[in-house]
C-alpha cells in the first residue's frame, strides 16, 4: 500500500546525493529513511518489494532487540510469549508493507531501550554513554521528534547505576565514581542535540516553518483555537463551521474536526499569518486559553489509546492491504504525483486468503491487548519506580514520553503512535508476569 505522502519518501531518495539536495527537500524529513529506501531500491529495484523487505527487516529487528531484552531479564519463555505476540501484530505487519516510516520509527525506539538495558554495557559506562547518543541519534535522523527523548535516555542511563541490577551486584563490577555518571548523563542529555547540529543548520528556516505547519495543523484539526481567538481573523466563521459539521450527537469526537476544504483553509490561513511565528501563536492559544488546549491534549490521548475517533488512519491501512486480492493499493492524493506512483509501483495480483483472513481474525484480539496495554504500561512504569528496576522503567516511559510527545503537540494521526504500539504489547506480558508473582508472593510466602 503506497500513500502519496509515502511517495514522498521516494521523492527524497530520489533528491538524496544529487545536486537537488538541498534545494528541493522536504526539511520535516530527516535523511535515514530516504536513504535506506534508495539503498534498498539500489539493491532491488524500484518495486513494492523493495519496499516490503526492507519495513520487514525494520520491524523483525526491531521485534529481536525488545525481545534479547526480555530473555535478559525475565529468561526464554516470556521471551519466546513476547516473540510470539509481537510477531502476530496485525497492525505491525500491515506497516510492514506500507510505504511509511513507521515501522523504522519502531526500530530505532527499540534500539534505544536496548541500549538502555543492556546489562553487558554496565561494565563499560563510557562506552554505554556514547552507544547511547549514537542511539538516539540515529532515532532522529529517522525520526525527528526523537531527539527529545534524549534527556529520557540520559535519566534512564543514571538510574542503570543508582538501581543496579541484581546480576551486576553480584559480579561486584567497580561503580564509576558521581561526578563521572553526572558528566555521562549531561553528554548523553546533549549529545544528541549537538549531532543533530549541522541538519539543523542546513534546514534552518524551511524546517522550521514545516514544523510550525504540522503543530499549527494540529490545534486547527483539534479544535484547540478559541473561537473568539484574533489568530483566526477572517477565517472564523471558517473555522465555526467547520467545528459544527464535525460534531457527532453534539460532540466533538477524540481526533478534531473532518479534514475537509473548511479545515484546510483554515489551516493555511494561520499557518500564512504564523509560520515564522510559532512563539506568537502558542501564547495566543495555549497560555491564553490553558482549559481549552489541556481538554484537547486530554482529547488527544484517549484518541491515542484506542477510543473512537472520525477517522484512523491503521484501520483504513489494515482494510487496504489485509483485502483478499494482492497487488498495490494506492491512497489517493495530487492526480500528479498518483501517476508517479502508479509508473513506479503499480503491481497487478492474485488473490491469497490464507494470511489476510488469519490477520483480520487476529485483529480484534489485539486492539483490545492494544487498548488495555496502555493501563499495563502506567501499571509497569509504577511498578518500575516502585522495584527501582530500570528494565521496567525503559519499557514503559519510553512509549509513555513518545505518546506525550505527540498529544501535546496535538497531531491526532493514529498512525504516528504505530512505533510504540509493539513496547505497549509487550508490557501486557510484562505486567502479568508482575501481577502474577506478586499473587504468587502473596498466597504461598
Amino acid at each position: 500500500m503506497i500513500s502519496w505522502d509515502g511517495y514522498l519518501y521516494v521523492q527524497l531518495a530520489d533528491i538524496l546525493c544529487t545536486p537537488q539536495f538541498p534545494s528541493k527537500w522536504d526539511f520535516l524529513r530527516t535523511p535515514l529513511f530516504p536513504l535506506s529506501l534508495k539503498t534498498a531500491f539500489a539493491v532491488g529495484g524500484k518495486n513494492p518489494l523493495s519496499v516490503i523487505w526492507l519495513n520487514t527487516f525494520w520491524g523483525v529487528t526491531g521485534i529481536v532487540l525488545i525481545v534479547s531484552v526480555v530473555k535478559q531479564r525475565w529468561g526464554s519463555f516470556l521471551a519466546a510469549v513476547s516473540l510470539l505476540f509481537l510477531s502476530l501484530y496485525p497492525a505491525l505487519i500491515v506497516y510492514e508493507h506500507c510505504l511509511l516510516s513507521e515501522v523504522s520509527t519502531f526500530f530505532c525506539l527499540a534500539l534505544i531501550i536496548k541500549l538502555s538495558c543492556d546489562h553487558r554495557l554496565q561494565y563499560h559506562y563510557l562506552l554505554k554513554a556514547l552507544f547511547l547518543i549514537l542511539g538516539v541519534t540515529i532515532g532522529y535522523y529517522f525520526r525527528p521528534t526523537l531527539l527529545y527523548l534524549s534527556p529520557l535516555a540520559a535519566l534512564l542511563y543514571g538510574l542503570s547505576f543508582l538501581w543496579q541490577p541484581k546480576e551486576v551486584q553480584q559480579k561486584n563490577i567497580r561503580q564509576p565514581k558521581p561526578l563521572v555518571i553526572l558528566m555521562a548523563i549531561l553528554l548523553i542529555t546533549v549529545g544528541p542535540f549537538i549531532a543533530a547540529y549541522p541538519w539543523k543548520q542546513i534546514s534552518k528556516e524551511q524546517g522550521n516553518r514545516r514544523m510550525a505547519q504540522q503543530i499549527i495543523w494540529g490545534f486547527v484539526k483539534q479544535a484547540a483555537i478559541p473561537l473568539n481567538s484574533p489568530l483566526l481573523g477572517a477565517t472564523a466563521g471558517k473555522y465555526q463551521q467547520s467545528i459544527e459539521q464535525s460534531l457527532i450527537n453534539g460532540r466533538l469526537m477524540m481526533d478534531g474536526v473532518r479534514a475537509d476544504p473548511l479545515f484546510y483553509d483554515v489551516a493555511f490561513s494561520i499557518y500564512k499569518d504564523y509560520g515564522l511565528r510559532l512563539d506568537d501563536f502558542i501564547r495566543e492559544t495555549v497560555f491564553k486559553a490553558p482549559d481549552l488546549y489541556l481538554k484537547r491534549v486530554a482529547a488527544t490521548l484517549l484518541y491515542f489509546i484506542g477510543f473512537p475517533g472520525m477517522v484512523r488512519d491503521t484501520s483504513m491501512f489494515m482494510e487496504m492491504v489485509l483485502a483478499d486480492d494482492t497487488g498495490s493499493k494506492f491512497w489517493p492524493g495530487p492526480e500528479d504525483m498518483r501517476k508517479d506512483i502508479e509508473r513506479d509501483f503499480s503491481r497487478s495480483g492474485g488473490k491469497n486468503y490464507s494470511l489476510p483472513w488469519t490477520l483480520r481474525r487476529l485483529h480484534p484480539f489485539f486492539s483490545i491487548l492494544t487498548m488495555s496495554g496502555w493501563a499495563a504500561t502506567v501499571f509497569v512504569f509504577i511498578a518500575g519506580v516502585m522495584k527501582r528496576e530500570g528494565v521496567l522503567l525503559a519499557f514503559s516511559a519510553i512509549p509513555l514520553a513518545f505518546l506525550l510527545m505527540h498529544a501535546l503537540a496535538l497531531m491526532a494521526n493514529d498512525r504516528l503512535i504505530l512505533p510504540v504500539e509493539p513496547l505497549v504489547l509487550a508490557n501486557v506480558v510484562t505486567a502479568s508476569l508482575l501481577l502474577f508473582q506478586r499473587w504468587r508472593s502473596f498466597f504461598f510466602s
